[in-house]
């Protein structure tokens, strides 16, 4: 099923003309003040793009030199066929601040999704992807 929608996303895109990207990390406060690492990695060309959203607890794929193919397609693929990758480290894990509430996630999610639509190159469209818990 993922992977079928995986497939349809690929498929109902269009690839920017440049393979330029603009990458923006930023620390996103939560209600009560915590703040999570979130790296947004968008077309360079400018203008509004849908986005492809994923949380994970794990490690920047980059800093442990180990292949993590859906992290990877996130920060490359995504970004090529014209989709902001948005990747996000949860609460307590990697560079967030905080304690891990795992399975209790569900109100920084939707901070992260009020944050994503506030941003300048958000066209309206989120399509969330992830593996794992």
């Amino acid at each position: 099923m993922i992977v079928n929608a995986v497939l349809l996303l690929f498929a109902a895109t269009v690839v920017p003309a440049s393979s330029e990207v603009m990458r923006h990390e930023a620390m996103v406060a939560m209600p009560d003040g915590v703040r999570l690492y979130t790296r947004a990695i968008a077309p360079k060309a400018g203008g509004k793009w849908p986005c492809v959203f994923m949380r994970t607890p794990y490690p920047d794929p980059d800093e442990l030199k180990v292949p993590y193919p859906l992290e990877r397609a996130a920060k490359n693929d995504f970004v090529r066929r014209g989709y902001v990758s948005v990747v996000q480290h949860c609460r307590g894990f990697g560079r967030s601040e905080g304690f891990c509430r795992a399975y209790d996630e569900r109100e920084d999610g939707l901070a992260t999704l009020d944050w994503i639509r506030r941003q300048s190159w958000y066209n309206g469209e989120i399509f969330l992807v992830g593996a794992s818990y």
